[in-house]
Formats: C-alpha cells, sequence, structure tokens
C-alpha cells in the first residue's frame, strides 16, 4: 500500500499544534547533523517495526497495520490495544521519517514548547527512555497522547482513551525504543 508524502506527515504529525511557539533551543536528544543524510537513507520495512510492538498485560491486542512507502522513504505501523475489563483503548504507532525535514520540524517545535494548560489540555515535556518526548492529557474525556522522537528519525505516539495517563505512559515505556533506535 501507498503512502502520499502529505498523508504520512499529517499522520506522523498527529498531535503538534499548529498554533505553538516555542523557544529555538535544539530540543535535547534531537541531533540535526543526521538530518541531511536523508537522501541516502533506506526507510525501515513496517514489518520490522512491528516486530517493536509491545505486549500489554490486562489489554488485547489487535492485527497490526502497515505500510512501507519505497519511494518516498517512509513508514509506519499502528496496533490497537483493548482493556480487557472493557472500554478503554490505547494505540501505538511507530514510524519512521528517514530524517525528511519537513516531516520533522513540526514534531521537533512541539517538543520544545513549554507546558500550556488550553481548554482542559495540559501539555508538558516527558521523555521516555531518555528520548525526547511530550505528552498531551485531558482528564474530562480521559484522552491522552505521548509523543517520543527517537534518533532525530522514528516517531512513536501511543494514544489512550477511556484511561488515566499512567497506563498510556506504561505502554510507552513498555516499547524498546532502544532497538528502534539501533535500527538507525
Amino acid at each position: 500500500m501507498k503512502i502520499s508524502t502529505v498523508s504520512l506527515l499529517a499522520l506522523l504529525l498527529l498531535g503538534c499544534q499548529s498554533g505553538q511557539s516555542g523557544n529555538t533551543s535544539q530540543t535535547p536528544g534531537a541531533n540535526t547533523t543526521q538530518s541531511s543524510s536523508s537522501a541516502d537513507c533506506e526507510a525501515v520495512s513496517h514489518s520490522q517495526l512491528e516486530a517493536l510492538l509491545p505486549a500489554l498485560p490486562a489489554f488485547t491486542r489487535s492485527m497490526p497495520q502497515g505500510e512501507t512507502d519505497t519511494a518516498e522513504k517512509v513508514s509506519r505501523t499502528t496496533v490497537d490495544y483493548e482493556d480487557r475489563s472493557g472500554g478503554a483503548t490505547i494505540s501505538v504507532e511507530l514510524g519512521d521519517t528517514c530524517r525528511n525535514e519537513n516531516m520533522l520540524i513540526s514534531f521537533r517545535e512541539a517538543l520544545k514548547s513549554g507546558t500550556p494548560v488550553t481548554g482542559g489540555t495540559t501539555y508538558r515535556s516527558a521523555p521516555v527512555q531518555g528520548f525526547p518526548a511530550y505528552e498531551e492529557w485531558t482528564a474530562e474525556s480521559r484522552h491522552s497522547e505521548i509523543h517520543v522522537l527517537v534518533s532525530d528519525r522514528f516517531v512513536v505516539k501511543v494514544t489512550g482513551d477511556g484511561l488515566d495517563l499512567a497506563p498510556v505512559q506504561n505502554a510507552a515505556k513498555a516499547i524498546d525504543l532502544q532497538k528502534l533506535a539501533a535500527l538507525n
């Protein structure tokens, strides 16, 4: 299945707020000098990404969905987990941007922005396994998102609905981000 650059860009940057602006300091852990090598990059296959999807106790995992576009040099895999006690879900998405600057710029900006609270949603920087990340949490709707940038190339998004933030944080920690970084 082919992915258009525009649809993958939108997919990878979900959760990045278009109106956010932050300071211009470099995000810790983001190595922008590697970005110049995107022309030589080959996207990691979605099946390699799929192998890193975690097992989550007390959740039933659906069938993963993945796509690799070698022409656009991008790939992604997603999977949903449903709470066995009913109703709550966690979704995990792993993507390879091949250091495409156009795909990473908004993601990096979201990582650099402060910790605003808007419309009941709290945003905060919250590194995961030493990689730069940020969380979004809306208590009223019990919706949360964690976005992680790994090796200034791979993007991880963990979304929870009908849950407190802690199980979503645990799901993000269950992904072997060091193995993901080693695919670099």
